[in-house]
C-alpha cells in the first residue's frame, strides 16, 4: 500500500476542511459495513479498515465517498437521483468540481504527508 492508513485519513480531513465540508471520516472494517449505494461502490477497493469521507454533495440527491485505493490514487464514488429542484445542470456541474478538487486536494495532502513521514524517519 502506498499511504498508510493514518496518512490516508489525514489527508482526507485536511482536504475536507480546505473545501469547508466536514471532516468526519468513517473507517470501513467489511463490506456490510457500507450502506449507501455510494459506499458500496468502493467493494472495488475495498480493504479492512479503509477510511474514507462520505458527503452529500447535493442535500441527499448525490452521495459520494472519498477514499485511496491501495495504490494511493485518490478516487470518489457517487450515487444520486435528479428531480425537477435538483437537475439544475449548474448545481450538478458544481458538485463533481468540487469533488475533483477535493480528490486533487487529497493527493497534494498525502504527498506532502508521505514526504514528512519520511524524512521523520530519516533523522
Amino acid at each position: 500500500m502506498k499511504y498508510s492508513n493514518k496518512i490516508q485519513r489525514i489527508a482526507i480531513e485536511r482536504a475536507a476542511k480546505k473545501l469547508n465540508l466536514d471532516a468526519h471520516i468513517s473507517t470501513a472494517e467489511r463490506k456490510s459495513d457500507l450502506f449507501t449505494y455510494a459506499e458500496k461502490l468502493m467493494w472495488m477497493w475495498f480493504r479492512k479498515g479503509i477510511p474514507y469521507k462520505k458527503s452529500y454533495m447535493m442535500c441527499d440527491a448525490l452521495d459520494m465517498c472519498f477514499l485511496f485505493t491501495s495504490e494511493g490514487e485518490a478516487v470518489y464514488t457517487y450515487s444520486g437521483y435528479a428531480d425537477k429542484r435538483d437537475a439544475c445542470e449548474e448545481r450538478i456541474v458544481n458538485a463533481f468540481r468540487m469533488a475533483n478538487q477535493m480528490r486533487n486536494y487529497m493527493m497534494e495532502e498525502a504527498e506532502k504527508l508521505s514526504k514528512e513521514e519520511t524524512y521523520a524517519e530519516g533523522n
